[in-house]
C-alpha cells in the first residue's frame, strides 16, 4: 500500500480496522516464511546465524526512488537478503560473522545492551555463555525493556557493550544518542551502530524537524525516518568521542564468503569504541 493512501485511510477508518490489518499482515508474512523454507531447499547460501543453508535467500527490502538515486547501502529492495528461517538480514549475518567467528569479542563475560533486537540475532545473544544480555526498544511491545536511546536508564560505564543497527536514521537529535551511548560504555567498551550510508553521498542529508510521513519517505526513503547517512557517517561517531574501526566484507569472508552468506559487499562494519582513558 503507498504511504499516502495509508495514511488516509488512517484518518477516515477506526483504529480497529487497523488493527485487524496489520494482524492479517503478520499471519500472511508468517505463511510465507514457512512456504519459502519448503520453495528455497538447497545449498547455494547459508546463514550463519541459524546455520540453516538454502538454494537462495528471499527478497527484502521496498523499491523507493530515492534510495535508488543515492545508492543507499542496507536499504532498498534486494534479491537475496532475509533467511527463510531466522529471518537475519545482510547486516545481522555480517554482524554475527564478526563478532562470532572473526573477532575475540564474544570471548569473555560481556554485559550487552541491545536495542531495537533483531529477531535473528536476539536468541543467539541471549544463549550465549558469555553474555549478560540485556533488550530494549522505544516501543515496549518489541524488546523487554522500554528504553530511549537519547536518554538511557542505565549508570555511566555500566555496559560492556551495545549494539543499535538502523535506529540512528530515525531519531532527531542522533548525537545525544550517539553520546549516550558512549555514557553508558565503560571505558574500552564497544557499540556497534550500523544505518543505511549513501554512496552517492558525500554529507548526510536531514531534516529532524520534518513530521509529515509521506515527505518523510519520498525524501529519506521510510516514513520514519528524519536523514539519509552519507560518508559523513563515521566522522559523525568520532565527532562524539568514540574510536572508530570500519571492517569490510572482504577482510571477513573474501569473494566466496560473500556469495556463500549473501552479504552486501559495501556495506562496512562500524565498531566503535570507547577510549580507556
Amino acid at each position: 500500500m503507498q504511504r499516502q493512501h495509508k495514511e488516509a485511510l488512517k484518518n477516515r477508518l477506526p483504529s480497529f480496522v487497523f488493527s485487524v490489518y496489520h494482524s492479517l499482515r503478520i499471519l500472511i508474512i508468517d505463511i510465507g516464511y514457512a512456504w519459502a523454507k519448503v520453495q528455497l531447499v538447497g545449498k547455494t547460501v547459508t546463514c550463519p546465524v541459524c546455520e540453516r543453508s538454502f538454494r537462495a535467500f528471499r527478497p527484502g527490502g521496498k523499491g523507493i526512488e530515492i534510495l535508488k538515486q543515492y545508492q543507499v547501502v542496507g536499504a532498498g529492495f534486494r534479491l537475496n537478503s532475509i533467511c527463510p528461517h531466522c529471518r537475519s538480514k545482510e547486516r545481522d549475518r555480517l554482524l554475527w560473522l564478526y563478532l562470532n567467528d572473526y573477532s575475540s569479542l564474544l570471548a569473555t563475560p560481556i554485559r550487552l545492551l541491545h536495542m531495537a533486537p533483531e529477531v535473528s540475532l536476539k536468541p543467539v545473544f541471549q544463549n550465549h555463555p558469555n553474555v549478560e544480555y540485556l533488550n530494549g526498544d522505544l516501543d515496549p511491545k518489541l524488546a523487554d525493556l522500554e528504553l530511549d536511546l537519547t536518554q538511557l536508564d542505565f549508570p555511566d560505564e555500566s555496559l560492556d557493550a551495545l549494539i543499535c543497527n538502523h535506529v540512528l536514521e530515525h531519531i532527531p537529535d542522533d548525537r545525544r544518542a550517539m553520546r549516550e551511548v558512549l555514557r553508558v560504555l565503560k571505558p574500552g567498551g564497544w557499540a556497534i551502530l550500523q544505518v543505511p550510508i549513501a554512496q552517492k553521498l558525500d554529507t548526510t542529508i536531514e531534516d529532524p524537524e520534518l513530521e509529515d510521513p509521506v515527505e518523510r519517505e519520498k525524501r529519506f526513503g521510510q516514513y520514519d525516518h528524519v536523514r539519509i547517512y552519507g560518508k559523513d557517517y563515521g566522522e559523525r561517531l568520532k565527532s562524539c568521542g568514540f574510536d572508530l574501526t570500519v571492517v569490510t566484507p572482504e577482510s571477513l569472508v573474501a569473494e566466496e564468503g560473500i556469495w556463500k552468506y549473501a552479504l552486501l559487499r559495501k556495506e562496512h562494519l562500524f565498531v566503535a569504541r570507547k577510549p580507556r582513558q
